[in-house]
């Protein structure tokens, strides 16, 4: 898995993860260990919304 420099910003940054200037690795490096052991999702505002989505469809199916 690649991240992009970007990405890997706004996960840091989203995720309120502070880098140290002694760390030697870099911020894709940093989030990509993050993601890789699940501590952090890459969207996690997008997987809310589908789940919020799957929630919608099963209550309008029992409506109906």
């Amino acid at each position: 898995m690649e991240l992009s420099q970007s990405k890997a910003q706004e996960i840091l940054k989203t995720n309120k993860i502070a880098v140290s200037p002694e760390d030697f690795r870099s911020s894709v490096e940093i989030a990509t260990q993050f993601v890789l052991t699940g501590q952090v999702a890459i969207n996690p505002l997008e997987e809310q919304r589908t789940e919020n989505i799957d929630d919608i469809n099963i209550i309008d199916q029992n409506i109906q």
